[in-house]
């Protein structure tokens, strides 16, 4: 799984930098910031549980943990890199006269879209939703005045910024996966898009003009849920290995979240948000995974 992270990384980080970087060789971004979980999380959830200190965590590249749930750099760490600016610093391990104007990441590992409190009064246990969505753009609001101090000084920084929401949701299926069969999963996607598309309005009324949101990965290829989910039934797969019925909930989920993301930009004409394909990009990769690497 840690191996497959690693070619995710790669795979929707050059995807990404084709579609946004590469026709423009200018470094249009003062600063990124990024929301989300453990996709992006660059050290958040680490602040609060040290991850394992030895291999291969940070393995191939930091030569030592680095906050990540891989053994390399993330796919926010690539976009950074691509854009000249350093890799983010985790919000939560902020130290006093860190930089933070070039930009700062409040992605946590096992967050959630939704709040705690919708899995509470469901009767699920989804300890790391305390860091929904939500509760990380609350966070860059505190921060916010660290980064500018005045309207006509944040209206130039947040026009010059660019801000990642998500990929964020996954975490909310997994927590239903178990517990719900496939039409009451259904039911729930909704919610997810809807808080989703609420709060990138959030942001969009802070002032921001570039914005992200990627859809979400084919989980009916995550060892996860075909460990969770298995099935007797050839039927019930894919000619790659995949549980159809669970991929086909993430094509409705991307789909009703392209919808939501639609609706935000009728409604802020100025204002460019950019759909990110993690589905396709990973299918590509079950696909043909001799393409790129062992």
């Amino acid at each position: 799984m840690l191996k497959i992270s690693i070619l995710f990384s790669i795979i929707f980080a050059f995807g990404f930098l084709r579609n946004v970087v590469s026709h423009n060789n200018s470094l249009p971004y003062e600063a990124i910031f990024n929301f989300g979980d453990s996709i992006s999380d660059t050290g958040n959830a680490a602040f609060h549980e040290p991850f394992p200190s030895d291999s291969p965590y940070g393995l191939t590249y930091f030569k030592h943990p680095a906050g990540r749930l891989s053994d390399g750099r993330l796919i926010i760490d690539f976009i950074a890199e691509a854009y000249g600016l350093p890799m983010l610093p985790a919000y939560l391990n902020l130290t006093k006269g860190q930089d933070i104007k070039r930009g700062v990441n409040f992605a946590y590992s096992g967050s959630t879209a939704l709040d705690k409190s919708f899995f509470d009064k469901r009767g699920l246990d989804v300890k790391a939703a305390a860091y929904s969505l939500s509760t990380q753009i609350d966070w860059f609001n505190k921060l916010k005045p660290s980064l500018c101090k005045n309207k006509t000084e944040c209206d130039s920084y947040m026009k010059n910024s660019l801000f990642l929401v998500g990929e964020i949701g996954g975490n909310d299926i997994n927590a239903i996966i178990p517990n719900k069969n496939i039409t009451e999963i259904r039911e729930f996607i909704p919610h997810i898009v809807d808080i989703i598309a609420k709060l990138t309005s959030k942001i969009i009324k802070e002032g921001a003009v570039e914005i992200v949101v990627p859809g979400n990965f084919p989980i009916g290829c995550n060892s996860f849920v075909l460990n969770t989910m298995n099935s007797d039934k050839k039927d019930d797969y894919d000619q790659f290995g995949c549980l159809v019925s669970y991929n086909a909930i993430i094509k409705n989920y991307n789909e009703q979240l392209k919808q939501a993301i639609e609706t935000l930009r009728k409604n802020n004409p100025n204002v460019k948000i950019t759909y990110f394909d993690y589905y396709g990009s990973a299918k590509r990769l079950f696909q043909a995974p001799q393409k790129y690497g062992e």
